[in-house]
């Protein structure tokens, strides 16, 4: 497991989505930028694929809805891909993204876990067994 800490807290999705294109542009590239050098420093090796656990800390209330960091850690993410932690951001070697619920910290923050995944290509390029229906839903009462 590596750890990189991006400093800053991360806007919320809704707020993201107000932003001018331009002002989301400046800010998805210093998340990028920063994700990247940390990367880099943290010296984490090319992996095959890897599954990433994030968790935002933020000095003061209120806490952010857990995963309102979505477009941040996107960011983040594609910034891992061109560090050449792993090949491509595609299903076959991002396999997962887990987000924690925001806890207090000393500083504003988002904590992004890097974890090695399975060696090899996933089979078929899926990432775990094929999903089986349970239940199927209608319309009619029954």
């Amino acid at each position: 497991m590596w750890v990189i800490s991006v400093p800053g807290r991360p806007v919320t999705e809704n707020a993201f989505r107000r932003m001018h294109f331009h002002a989301r542009s400046d800010y998805s590239l210093q998340w990028k930028h920063a994700a990247e050098v940390l990367a880099r420093e943290a010296k984490i090796p090319s992996l095959e694929s890897m599954h990433i656990i994030v968790r935002p800390f933020v000095t003061r209330r209120p806490f952010p809805d857990v995963a309102a960091c979505a477009s941040t850690v996107k960011a983040c993410i594609d910034r891992l891909v061109h560090a050449k932690v792993v090949p491509d951001d595609d299903p076959s070697h991002h396999l997962s993204t887990l987000f924690l619920a925001a806890a207090i910290g000393k500083s504003n923050c988002l904590r992004i876990e890097v974890h090695e995944g399975p060696a090899g290509e996933p089979q078929n390029g899926k990432s775990g067994p094929p999903l089986q229906e349970t239940r199927s839903f209608s319309s009619q009462p029954s």
